[in-house]
């Protein structure tokens, strides 16, 4: 039976300090006291005509500067204020009156024992309309990291139950969480490999359900499909996983049913096509949408270019039909995340955008209408790496990014003119994105644990 685990608070801004200005009253004996008149001072002192005798006044010339009056925007928590960054801007995390606002850094999740020491993916659950938190990560093992453990925490963090599988001399990497139902039990999926196929390639896929209590119902190993990289889970608990070949970048899908077992695959790309790379799936109205990149070039390899490629399959997995998007600004396009809005029915893409040679990486998210075939809006968002996508159900979205290494998270609207809404930083490395609308709560995986964010 683990512990349940705990939670570190992070302080917003600075620390609160108060300091008194002023004059002490000589009281001593033999020493006399001096009061305040209009700005100078009236002394009983010894009459010398010096200003400081029996009846004489002394105007005193020294600059008293008092320390000034607390106030919103001096980087100092005062009373009556929820925050203090230092400066009077909205839009990063703490408002022009010093209240929080979307952006703010409420905690960070500190790693407890009973967590895994590589941390992988995060996703949000809601059971019985009770958002959770699952989180999967692996565990060093003799050779490599063998443990693969899934976690399921509530909304503030606390460890709910932990349940892990290891396989003997290979390693694991766990690649996704995703909800079934309700009930709260969940698919999840990774990748496994050893000695010999870091020689030759490429790993084996495995899979498993888990149940609400942290049960494994089922575990398959060592499948001959592709690297999975994105699952989505159908209403009678079937799934489809799209694969990536490790070293080739090749696509395709898998369908599975609800007790593991291998249905379907199908590859949809091969040599003498342009170059596809899917790294998203979604489903939408009982189709399948693989989100990604599609490379073209000339014979020789001269002009290269890559644009955001969408690719319409049946549930089954047969193509119906692609879109290709080039970027408005750049050469180089390719979709990394996406996720379908249900409340819009659209198709939010955080999208990665560069020229080369790669001299500045940049960020964009792109609204598609639900089939994924037209572009109803294209953002830039700045420098970086997008790594995660969730949308806020009005038309934007929230995007993750990792710039320079560190975390970058952003509110956006729907008008891709607009500036963001908000946007933020610090030095945690980003990882994954799971956003609880109704909560207001952000949660970002980083590699120092969970940062926990007010939308």
């Amino acid at each position: 039976m683990h512990t349940r685990g705990s939670r570190q608070s992070v302080a917003l801004v600075g620390a609160l300090a108060a300091t008194a200005c002023g004059r002490d009253p000589s009281s001593g004996p033999g020493e006399t006291e001096t009061a305040v008149v209009d700005g100078s001072e009236t002394n009983a002192g010894d009459g010398d005509g010096d200003g400081d005798g029996p009846g004489e006044t002394e105007t005193d010339t020294d600059t008293d500067t008092d320390t000034p009056a607390p106030a919103c925007g001096d980087g100092n928590l005062d009373d009556g204020e929820a925050c203090d960054d230092g400066n009077l801007d909205d839009g990063d995390g703490c408002s022009a009156g010093c209240e929080l606002s979307g952006g703010a850094l409420l905690e960070t999740c500190m790693p407890e024992p009973d967590w895994p020491e590589r941390l992988e993916v995060l996703t949000l659950a809601t059971v019985d309309g009770v958002p959770e938190l699952q989180l999967g990560g692996t565990t060093q093992g003799e050779l490599f990291y063998q443990t693969a453990w899934v976690l399921r925490l509530s909304s503030d963090c606390e460890l709910l139950w932990a349940t892990s599988a290891s396989l003997p001399l290979a390693a694991r990497e766990v690649t996704g969480v995703e909800q079934i139902d309700d009930s709260g039990a969940a698919w999840i999926t990774g990748w496994g490999y050893d000695e010999e196929v870091l020689a030759d390639g490429p790993g084996w896929s495995w899979l498993g359900r888990i149940e609400d209590d942290g049960s494994w119902a089922w575990l398959e190993d060592a499948l001959p499909v592709d690297k999975p990289i994105a699952t989505v889970v159908r209403d009678d608990a079937s799934a489809v996983v799209l694969g990536q070949g490790q070293w080739t970048g090749a696509n395709s899908l898998h369908g599975f049913s609800p007790t593991g077992s291998l249905d379907w695959s199908t590859a949809y790309w091969s040599s003498d096509e342009p170059l596809s790379r899917g790294l998203a799936l979604e489903r939408v109205g009982g189709e399948l949408l693989t989100i990604g990149g599609v490379w073209t070039h000339d014979e020789d390899y001269v002009s290269v270019s890559a644009s955001v490629w969408v690719s319409r399959l049946s549930d089954s997995g047969e193509p119906l039909a692609n879109s290709v998007h080039p970027s408005p600004r750049f050469s180089f396009a390719s979709a990394r995340a996406s996720v379908h809005d249900p409340i819009t029915d659209t198709l939010a893409l955080a999208v990665r955008e560069y020229d080369v040679p790669l001299v500045d990486e940049m960020m964009a998210w792109v609204r598609l209408d639900a089939s994924g075939e037209t572009v109803l809006a294209w953002r830039s968002i700045g420098p970086g790496f997008p790594l995660d996508i969730e949308p806020d159900g009005e038309g934007g979205a929230y995007v993750l990014g990792r710039v320079d290494n560190q975390l970058r998270l952003g509110h956006h609207g729907p008008d891709e003119e607009a500036p963001a809404l908000w946007e933020v930083s610090n030095d945690h490395f980003p990882i994954s994105l799971a956003v609880d609308l109704e909560g207001g709560r952000a949660y970002v995986l980083t590699d120092s644990g969970i940062d926990v964010f007010m939308l």
